[in-house]
């Protein structure tokens, strides 16, 4: 994330090719839809977000990412604010309003060494 952005519950600032602000913001409903009617579900974006996004599904989930200021919007429409010229600065607001609004993995937590070794505990049944 960038000195100047600033996580904010109502999404990332990102000017589109229309001149016009929008936020990019990941809502459980823009998730939801995005699964239902792209066939981009959490795990897939969330691979996605650590590989690569290709150019076709950057326009879906940019879809995704401003569906929640309007319900309406078509991926058609979405694609058509995309500017090729600006497509690393675009990805790079959608990293992080996707950063900014899902859940981060677990870190592992160290456990303790088991006093019995490598063995599996057996259950005492009373008898």
């Amino acid at each position: 994330m960038t000195e100047e952005t600033k996580i904010s519950p109502d999404g990332i600032p990102f000017v589109f090719g229309d001149g016009k602000e929008r936020r990019l913001k990941f809502t459980y409903r823009s998730l939801c839809r995005m699964e239902r009617e792209q066939g981009i579900g959490i795990e897939k974006f969330q691979e996605m977000l650590r590989e690569r996004v290709n150019i076709s599904d950057l326009g879906k989930i940019i879809w995704a990412a401003l569906t929640h200021e309007d319900p309406k919007l078509t991926t058609d429409q979405a694609e058509e604010l995309i500017q090729l010229n600006r497509i690393g600065e675009l990805s790079l607001a959608m990293l992080e309003a996707a950063n900014a609004s899902l859940p981060q993995p677990k870190k592992a937590v160290a456990q303790e060494p088991d006093p019995m070794g490598s063995r599996p505990a057996v259950p005492v049944v009373p008898e």
